[in-house]
């Protein structure tokens, strides 16, 4: 139980940390980023732990997971972003949810004109519950987070490749490791698919999000 808490939040920091965004040309650390981080974006998919979890008698073998996160760019190397996201299951007299809110302060620095490196830093609630006839138990945690991310042009305003990797204050936290592709129908619209995994979970998620 208490390890599948931690791989769940792992995600949700993982989830919060994913920052779409637009083309730019920028050419080094003062300048303009290669991408936009104005954008409204949601990514839905499935989570899988490594071991089923099993709870009163009911297996949870993957979860459904969701978020939904907005940005708003400041300046050429500052953004702010705000984010919600959540993995749920339930069985037939069980329920198990996993969700978290958080604000990050980014920091996006362009090398060369296809490529930024993001450093990134904020706070995070976290809330995990588990029901059983509807009868529920919670358990509340904060914490800051922190992580490193990198988006690069492999087709400039057509596709993109990124990853990044992330963690936060938390007791027991796991260091999560993201990748990701997307596409990009014009420099409005973008169509990712992406990979995020701790020790202990994994999540497969599609996304759509809008970028100014």
């Amino acid at each position: 139980m208490n390890k599948f808490t931690a791989g769940s939040v792992a995600l949700c920091l993982a989830m919060l940390s994913a920052t779409p965004a637009l083309a730019d040309n920028g050419s080094g650390f003062g300048s303009h980023s290669n991408f936009s981080y104005t954008l409204i974006s949601i990514d839905v998919g499935k989570a899988t732990p490594d071991q089923d979890i099993v709870f009163y008698g009911e297996r949870y073998e993957e979860f459904g997971a969701a978020s939904l996160s907005g940005a708003y760019q400041l300046d050429n190397n500052l953004a702010v972003s705000v984010g919600a996201s959540a993995i749920a299951n339930s069985g037939s007299r069980t329920e198990i949810t996993n969700s978290s809110v958080a604000v990050k302060l980014l920091v996006p620095i362009p090398v060369g004109s296809r490529l930024d490196i993001v450093p990134n830093f904020g706070f995070g609630k976290f809330k995990s519950e588990f029901c059983i006839d509807n009868n529920c138990m919670s358990q509340d945690d904060s914490a800051a987070l922190y992580g490193i991310g990198l988006r690069a042009w492999v087709l400039p305003n057509a596709f993109e490749l990124n990853g990044g990797v992330s963690d936060s204050t938390l007791e027991n936290s796991e260091t999560t490791v993201a990748i990701g592709a997307a596409l990009w129908a014009n420099e409005n619209h973008r169509f990712a698919l992406d990979y995020e995994g701790s020790s202990s979970l994994s999540v497969v998620t599609i996304g759509y999000s809008y970028n100014w």
